[in-house]
């Protein structure tokens, strides 16, 4: 059969239709969709003050505060100066600290910086942008360098406190790793040698005895903490010499046995405080190094606080008549 050439090509005009309108609803479908997808995002505020005060520099129109003559010009920016150069070479400077800066409406996209929002001044201008972006930028970072020194200043102090509380947080950890705390322990292992707390006599106590402790601690010889062991309540007699107070305690202890260990106690009395009794700092205190140990009875001189825990820097001032009595067991 012969074929119809007007046929053929009404058909073939047809399909193109159907092919363009399949086009045009997938380009549709694609817009709705990216659309939607844009919409789904958190919209981002346009303008604000910007901390950014680093150097930025773009072209912009420069007219008086009247927007009467209008020049083009580069405007540069740096912290919380404004320089503006024009086309002929000619520069001028502008202070922005306490300046007043909003939108402008003699020109688009333009922002006013003024001195005072009721009487005109000579430095009083007017900037306008070639985008709604630079517009949104430049107004952001002027009003930022019109509170420069006042935000430096601020963040100069928060810088500071924030170094402050690092350097009080740092000491009192230091402070804290040289004097050994109350109920530190710490587990050890290896050979160890035994020893009982006999008896404490101390003369002419002047402090308050109810609920004081014995810590009991080992250090290295140099002052470092190696053990702490638990405190050792003291339970006072019922009749109490005023003159000399003498303690029977009988606590037993382990302690490892190394050469550069030094053992150290210390009594430790209860205070008042508005949160009630508390164990409070060392009143006496006394040490002695595990090398110098023999079985037998060892007589320990109690010092007036503070502890000191490095050998080498002891100036010991001593509780006169006061004493703690150690027995040395054989191991």
């Amino acid at each position: 059969k012969a074929q119809d050439p007007k046929g053929t090509q009404a058909k073939d005009a047809k399909g193109q239709d159907r092919k363009s309108i399949e086009a045009d609803s997938d380009s549709k479908d694609g817009n709705e969709k990216q659309k939607a997808k844009e919409s789904s995002k958190p919209a981002q505020k346009k303008g604000g003050i910007s901390l950014d005060f680093s150097f930025l520099k773009s072209e912009a129109e420069v007219s008086d505060v009247y927007g009467s003559k209008w020049i083009r010009a580069t405007v540069a920016l740096e912290k919380n100066r404004l320089c503006i150069i024009k086309e002929s070479g000619a520069r001028s400077e502008v202070a922005m600290d306490g300046r007043i800066v909003d939108d402008s409406e003699k020109r688009k996209n333009a922002v006013f910086v003024v001195n005072s929002l009721f009487a005109p001044s000579a430095n009083d201008i007017i900037l306008a942008f070639e985008s709604a972006e630079l517009f949104d930028k430049w107004k952001g970072r002027l009003q930022a360098a019109s509170f420069y020194h006042n935000i430096v200043a601020m963040q100069t102090k928060a810088a500071e406190d924030e170094q402050e509380r690092a350097d009080l947080a740092k000491a009192a950890a230091a402070a804290k790793s040289k004097q050994k705390e109350p109920g530190h322990k710490r587990a050890f292992a290896g050979p160890t040698k035994k020893l009982t707390i006999s008896e404490l006599v101390l003369r002419e106590p002047s402090i308050r005895m109810e609920g004081a402790v014995l810590a009991v601690g080992i250090f290295g010889s140099g002052g470092t903490l190696k053990l702490s062991l638990p405190d050792i309540t003291l339970k006072l007699p019922a009749a109490q010499d005023l003159q000399v107070l003498k303690l029977d305690i009988s606590a037993k202890a382990s302690v490892p046995d190394q050469t550069d260990s030094v053992l150290f106690l210390e009594f430790r009395p209860v205070t008042v405080t508005k949160q009630g009794k508390q164990v409070g700092p060392p009143k006496y205190w006394t040490c002695s190094p595990l090398a110098d140990w023999t079985p037998g009875l060892l007589q320990l001189q109690l010092y007036k606080a503070p502890p000191v825990y490095a050998l080498s820097s002891q100036r010991n001032q001593p509780k006169m008549g006061s004493f703690l009595k150690l027995l040395i067991h054989d191991s």
